[in-house]
């Protein structure tokens, strides 16, 4: 299984961070998608990962996207 963590800016999002130190800390293989925040990359990122329109967001091959919050 293949997951890809959507992640916002470092400087405005320390959410992202705990996402991130989630999965890494548990040994999770996944790929990290840096997004923009206040970009029309991010706005682009959320339409494409609706209902997860925040970051971080985790999507799988196997399942939708989730909005976790750690």
């Amino acid at each position: 299984m293949a997951y890809t963590l959507y992640l916002g800016d470092a400087a405005y999002s320390s959410w992202s961070l705990r996402g991130w130190l989630l999965l890494d800390a548990f040994g999770i293989a996944f790929r990290s998608a840096w997004v923009p925040m206040y970009s029309d990359a991010f706005t682009d990122m959320q339409t494409r990962n609706a209902p997860a329109r925040t970051v971080p967001a985790l999507a799988s091959s196997d399942w939708p996207f989730y909005n976790f919050r750690v």
